[in-house]
C-alpha cells in the first residue's frame, strides 16, 4: 500500500476509498487509486480563492479526499475543493503539500 507524508498540521484525512486515515509520524497509507489521483493533480494543494476580510481560504486538493482535519478543525472537501478554511490552517498545508514515501 502506498505511503504518503502529509503536513505536520494534518491530523486526519478522509479518502473516498480508504476512509479516515490518521498519520503516524506524518505518514498515511492510501490506495493506489488515491495515490494516482494525487500524483495526477500536480497543482494541488493550491489556493482556489481567499477572502481578505474573513481570512478564509478555499483550497484545491485531490478529488479522492472527502474531508480533512487540520489543527483540529475539520473541513469538507467536494470534488477536490475544500470548504473555506482559516488562513493559518491552509498556509502550512499548502506550503508542505504531500510527499510520496513509498508506493
Amino acid at each position: 500500500m502506498p505511503k504518503l507524508r502529509v503536513p505536520v498540521n494534518v491530523t486526519s484525512k478522509t479518502f473516498s476509498s480508504s476512509g479516515i486515515v490518521v498519520p503516524v509520524a506524518k505518514v498515511v497509507d492510501i490506495t493506489a487509486a488515491e495515490l494516482t489521483d494525487i500524483v495526477q493533480s500536480y497543482n494541488q494543494p493550491s489556493i482556489v480563492s481567499s477572502n481578505l476580510s474573513t481570512g478564509a481560504v478555499i483550497v484545491r486538493m485531490s478529488t479522492k479526499i472527502t474531508s480533512i482535519t487540520i489543527n483540529g478543525n475539520t473541513y469538507a472537501v467536494t470534488n477536490g475543493i475544500s470548504a473555506p478554511m482559516s488562513a493559518i490552517d491552509a498556509t502550512q498545508y499548502i506550503y508542505e503539500g504531500n510527499e510520496l514515501v513509498s508506493g
